[in-house]
């Protein structure tokens, strides 16, 4: 879990040097279409060198916020008029697979807002929110509203939060990386496990407190 920002720096140093912001915000826009482009190492890294004084630390927050908001809406706009055939179509070419889709359409109908916010968070999620959103239908203005909550939460835990304590995020961020693998490996099972769940106790027959079951051998007498 032992995770070095130096080398986020490495790796982010060609493309801020000769793209600066306009770098940081096309690989964020990229990603959030759908495409599995490092934004989030753009963002660590972009924080990273505003912290020594080469980029300004309120550009990149805001350069960020917007390629993350517009990607993710450009992306919910595929998802609502191609729909499924789209990506199913295209999506490979991406890594965006069967299964990645499906998983994230059922968490979808069934979290709404919440998994919004949440998948900001959680790589693949992140790369299939809008997409996801927009297949399923869900409506735009909600859409709209929890992306944006979700968009200013992540930069600023990745941005604003690893510009001011570099070392101590650098810590956070390893045991964030552990927990997101888990989630993503245990997540599908309890979901898989809670939905059999439910099917099942819909299913089961209910019974009506303070009444017996007839038994239908008995014979009901006519008073004489």
């Amino acid at each position: 879990m032992n995770v070095s920002f130096h080398h986020f720096m490495q790796l982010a140093k060609p493309f801020l040097e000769q793209y600066g912001y306009a770098g940081i915000a096309v690989a964020l826009l990229l990603e959030n279409v759908g495409m599995p482009l490092p934004g989030e190492t753009m963002l660590i890294g972009g924080a990273l060198a505003a912290s020594q004084g080469s980029m300004n630390i309120f550009l990149v927050v805001l350069f960020a916020l917007a390629a993350c908001i517009v990607g993710d809406n450009l992306g919910y706009a595929i998802g609502r008029f191609g729909g499924r055939k789209v990506l199913l179509r295209y999506g490979p070419k991406v890594g965006i697979t069967f299964g990645k889709l499906t998983r994230v359409e059922d968490t979808f109908r069934r979290r709404g807002g919440t998994i919004i916010v949440v998948a900001r968070f959680v790589e693949v999620l992140r790369q299939l929110n809008g997409f996801a959103a927009g297949s399923v239908g869900y409506p735009w203005h909600r859409f709209l509203l929890f992306n944006t909550i979700g968009a200013v939460l992540w930069v600023g835990v990745w941005g604003v939060l690893v510009y001011l304590f570099g070392k101590q995020m650098e810590q956070a961020y390893g045991w964030f990386k552990y927990g997101e693998r888990w989630l993503l490996i245990l997540g599908p099972i309890v979901g898989a496990v809670f939905l059999a769940w439910y099917v099942h106790r819909r299913r089961a027959p209910q019974e009506v407190p303070g009444t017996e079951s007839a038994d239908p051998s008995a014979e009901t007498e006519s008073p004489n």
